[in-house]
């Protein structure tokens, strides 16, 4: 009988997504030296018979391990292992900044995994998204650690002329994000990146479109017969999406004749207890706290448009603390597609119909798409602004036909 490949601590890599399980098996046979550093990797199709999963899962994973820094790519599709523990960048060492001339860098948070995410709400995943599109179109990446910077590494990297520099997830030190993107503006070189606030509209971006997310929430809820619909919003400061999701949710509210209630502002506490059932009470009694005051105030609320998945676990636990059955007399929807993944999961039962998925993979290959646009003057002179479109997914479905407007 065959034995699948051995995993660390000698366990089987089993009970795990394909994708996840390939990234591990192949973390495996570099950490045991199979897989020397500095060595080239075999091909998906040779490491299919090795591992014996499809050669297009292993691929996946190939493309995921180069994102959590074990593997980098070369020109002609070529990628070298680079050793269990990540990149470290030296930016000093004799010949290091070779690597970025005429390459993509790609700026990332140093606790960014994505082969330990394999959900599609994760940001994680417009990381994958646009390291997979500069392999399709035979371009080299390189990863940057933003936490490992130091002061003349920006320099360095300038000084080694790269083909240009792509930023796919915002959720780092802004103040580092406007020092870097000045330096490099400065320096003209070509720049990309997720980002809606305007404080970098002098920069070419793409982001989400939640204007239409939240219409497609509304359009959902009212297709059940909902027709008091209330919708939760946090209100992080810096951040432009609550007032697109709002005014999204007011404008197919209005579209479909529908009362617009107030706005039911809810911001996920801070400061929580490790222990995970305690937090979760805690999460649970704010959201009470929250739920009430407006279910008492508008009678006949019977749907909710939450502004997360994340919080659609708690607003459930809640809502029958209050005497209504999620999913029967109120519908919940949710947004981001990572209800499976979040961290409450196992301690409340109630899953949303549907949610929003905003196409995080996809975002990743068209913030590459844009890079190249501008480096090929493909486009105006001044900077771009794109959205692309969310799509409404059944819970546990796959999005697909994601459309994206320009």
């Amino acid at each position: 009988m065959r034995q699948d490949p051995p995993v660390r601590g000698g366990a089987i890599a089993r009970g795990m997504p394909p994708r996840q399980r390939a990234a591990l098996l192949l973390k495996r046979l570099i950490e045991d030296g199979s897989l020397a550093s500095d060595s080239d990797v075999p091909s998906a199709r040779a490491l299919s018979r090795l591992l014996r999963i499809p050669a297009a899962t292993v691929h996946r994973a190939i493309v995921d391990l180069e994102a959590a820094g074990i593997l980098e790519s070369r020109p002609g599709g070529v990628r070298r292992v680079l050793g269990a523990g990540g990149i470290v960048r030296d930016f000093d060492r004799a010949g290091g900044m070779e690597r970025f001339r005429g390459a993509i860098a790609v700026l990332m948070h140093d606790d960014a995994d994505p082969a330990a995410l394999d959900a599609p709400g994760w940001s994680s995943q417009v990381l994958v998204g646009a390291l997979e599109r500069i392999a399709e179109v035979r371009h080299r990446a390189v990863l940057v650690h933003m936490g490992r910077l130091r002061p003349n590494d920006v320099r360095l990297l300038i000084a080694a002329e790269p083909l240009g520099v792509v930023l796919p997830d915002l959720e780092m030190d802004i103040p580092a994000h406007r020092r870097l993107i000045a330096e490099l503006q400065a320096a003209r070189v070509p720049l990309t990146m997720v980002a809606e606030q305007p404080e970098f509209a002098h920069v070419d971006r793409l982001c989400s479109d939640h204007h239409h997310g939240a219409g497609l929430q509304v359009e959902w809820l009212a297709g059940r017969g909902r027709r008091r619909l209330l919708q939760m919003l946090p209100d992080p400061p810096g951040s432009a999406w609550p007032h697109h999701r709002r005014t999204g949710c007011l404008a197919a509210l209005h579209r479909l004749g529908l009362e617009a209630l107030p706005l039911c502002r809810f911001d996920e506490p801070t400061g929580l207890p490790a222990d995970r059932m305690r937090a979760f009470a805690m999460k649970v009694d704010l959201m009470l706290g929250a739920l009430h005051r407006h279910l008492s105030r508008f009678p006949g609320i019977d749907g909710i448009l939450v502004a997360s998945d994340g919080i659609v676990l708690s607003c459930a636990a809640a809502l029958r603390h209050l005497g209504r059955t999620p999913g029967r007399d109120i519908d919940i929807i949710g947004y981001d597609n990572y209800i499976d993944e979040a961290a409450e999961r196992d301690l409340e039962v109630f899953r949303p119909a549907a949610t929003i998925d905003k196409g995080n993979h996809l975002l990743g290959s068209r913030l590459v798409d844009l890079l190249l646009r501008r480096v090929g003057g493909g486009l105006p002179a001044a900077p771009v602004l794109e959205h692309s479109r969310p799509l409404l997914v059944a819970v546990g479905g796959k999005a697909s036909g994601l459309r994206t407007d320009r």
